[in-house]
């Protein structure tokens, strides 16, 4: 692999993530930024592998968006002819192992001295609204870790409430960061015992909402040690 790539996704363990901004509709398609990078802040274009879209239509049908290599972003476009939710996600995983010589991509066994190995799988979520309305409807639940917004945007004076699953199964205690790239403000909450979260909205503009969990019971001898799991959502305020 590309030195440049390797050290670009390397940062990932560190903290980078990918996230979808910039929804757009005009009544027949829609659009969708994905980038990478940290706090809404590019680092460069997301790597080609990372870019495997799906989305899911207001009446449960799967689509597959084409993508465009823009100058800091893949802009997907989707069809789009009818009114609600169209829930885009992209995943992207990877093995990384740490040594002296620094982070490597690829199971354990094929590196020297290792003092961390981990999987870590990234999702990022969009709920692009077309039409009227504000509800979420029935919420699409795909991913391992799942962030479900109670709506599709957001209010500044209200409390926003998401949900955060985990297998299926609400996760209690989970560090949660709410971030408003208006101000660059981090807001770090803890999920209730019901897993839920509640995010005073005091800025205008774009928020994104991140949730990371390790576990360290998904681990697979001589592979990794760990599975660490960071999944995004962005909404907006109306």
């Amino acid at each position: 692999m590309d030195t440049k790539l390797l050290e670009q996704l390397s940062r990932m363990v560190q903290g980078h993530e990918i996230w979808m901004e910039n929804p757009s509709t005009d009544g027949r398609e829609a659009k969708v930024d994905l980038r990478y990078g940290h706090n809404m802040v590019s680092d460069g274009i997301p790597p080609e592998h990372m870019v495997n879209p799906v989305v899911y239509t207001p009446s449960g049908l799967r689509l597959k968006p084409w993508a465009t290599k823009e100058k800091d972003c893949y802009t997907m476009t989707f069809a789009a002819p009818m009114g609600g939710n169209y829930t885009v996600l992209v995943a992207s995983s990877a093995i990384w192992n740490k040594n002296t010589e620094g982070w490597g991509m690829g199971p354990k066994y094929k590196f020297k001295d290792v003092t961390y190995s981990g999987a870590f799988h990234q999702m990022a979520k969009k709920i692009v609204h077309v039409g009227d309305g504000n509800g979420i409807g029935e919420p699409v639940v795909h991913g391992i870790l799942e962030l479900v917004p109670e709506r599709t945007s957001l209010r500044v004076g209200d409390k926003a409430m998401v949900e955060v699953l985990y297998e299926g199964k609400p996760l209690a205690n989970a560090s949660f960061k709410a971030y408003s790239k208006s101000n660059r403000k981090e807001n770090m909450l803890v999920t209730d015992d019901s897993g839920k979260v509640f995010i005073p909205i005091d800025q205008e503009g774009d928020w994104m909402f991140l949730v990371r969990h390790r576990d360290e019971t998904k681990k697979v001898n001589e592979e990794f040690d760990e599975t660490v799991f960071v999944t995004t959502l962005v909404m907006e305020t109306r």
